[in-house]
This record gives structure tokens, C-alpha cells and sequence, in this order.
């Protein structure tokens, strides 16, 4: 394309080529990551940012670690929990909680009135109480976008829905 016409990204040669992908067309950033046709991370690198930022502002305050499917996994007093990351659409980037409030509860009408009460206190997220033949788990899980919430924020957020995980246990359990 002659200079002048108003060609402001650059012809395909101004680029740098992605790493291994000669010919690719696709820029690469200087460290190395791959880059969108906009510029943009990878969505398997926006994702694992995201993982980051829930890691970093979490493992200050309470026990974190990975695991082999890239969960981040909580311990939260009595209950454990998982946050994981994943693109709901392009674009739209959620963080999934879930939090183990009880298990192997004696079944019974008692157990699922003393949930539908507890569950009625829940303001971020819902308790689903699964059932087996005599015996039952609760399990509290809250989905929620990840838009630019990190840091402390992001922290005092999932805090606050862990809490009324373990609110809901010690109504249950004692």
C-alpha cells in the first residue's frame, strides 16, 4: 500500500511475527506472548491473569494452592473451596466460587427446612444442597464477572461470600 493513505497499522512486514508462527501474520508482544489481531492476550492468558489476581490477593489472608486443573483452591476455617476462571463468551470473563459449607449430613425433611431457612440469609451466591440416598452435602457457589475487580477488593468480595458459607455451617452444624 503506497505512504499515505491513511494505512495507520502498518503493512503485514512492519509486524513482528509470533513466535513460532512464521507467516502467521499475528504481532507478538516483546515478552513473547502471543497477541490477538487487536492487540489483545490470549484468552489462555487472560485467564491464567485472572487466576493470578484471585491467588495474589487471597494468599495474604488465608491458605491458597493450584491444582492440576488450574483451580485455585481456599481453605476457609472449616470449609474448603475453589475459584475458577473461565470465558463465559468472548470477552466475558467469570469467576466461579465454590465452597464445601457441610457434607455427609443425615437426610431428612428437618435438614432440607433448616437449609431453605439458612439459604434465605444468603446475599451473594445459593446453597444447593445435593442429596444422595441417606446422606447429603451443602455446597455454596457464586459466579460473578472479573472485569477489573482485584487487589483488596477483590479479596473483601470473595471473603464476604466465604463468610456466609461458614455462617451457614455453624447454623447447621453447630
Amino acid at each position: 500500500m503506497p505512504s499515505g493513505t491513511g494505512d495507520s497499522a502498518g503493512s503485514r512486514s512492519d509486524r513482528q511475527e509470533a513466535p513460532g508462527r512464521p507467516g502467521s501474520g499475528r504481532p507478538s508482544r516483546p515478552d513473547g506472548a502471543r497477541l490477538n489481531g487487536s492487540g489483545a492476550r490470549s484468552p489462555e492468558e487472560r485467564i491464567e491473569s485472572l487466576r493470578l489476581r484471585v491467588v495474589d490477593a487471597l494468599e495474604q489472608q488465608i491458605p491458597v494452592r493450584r491444582d492440576a486443573q488450574h483451580a485455585v483452591l481456599i481453605d476457609f476455617g472449616e470449609t474448603p473451596g475453589s475459584v475458577q476462571v473461565f470465558e463465559l463468551a468472548p470477552g466475558v470473563d467469570v469467576y466461579s466460587l465454590t465452597q464445601v459449607v457441610a457434607w455427609d449430613l443425615p437426610l431428612g425433611d428437618e435438614l432440607r427446612a433448616d437449609v431453605r431457612t439458612t439459604a434465605e440469609h444468603i446475599q451473594f451466591g445459593s446453597l444447593r444442597l445435593i442429596e444422595r440416598d441417606v446422606s447429603a452435602d451443602l455446597v455454596l457457589h457464586y459466579s460473578f464477572p472479573a472485569g477489573t475487580l482485584d487487589g483488596e477488593p477483590l479479596r473483601e468480595f470473595i471473603l464476604v461470600v466465604l463468610a456466609q458459607g461458614l455462617d451457614a455451617r455453624t447454623r447447621l452444624v453447630g
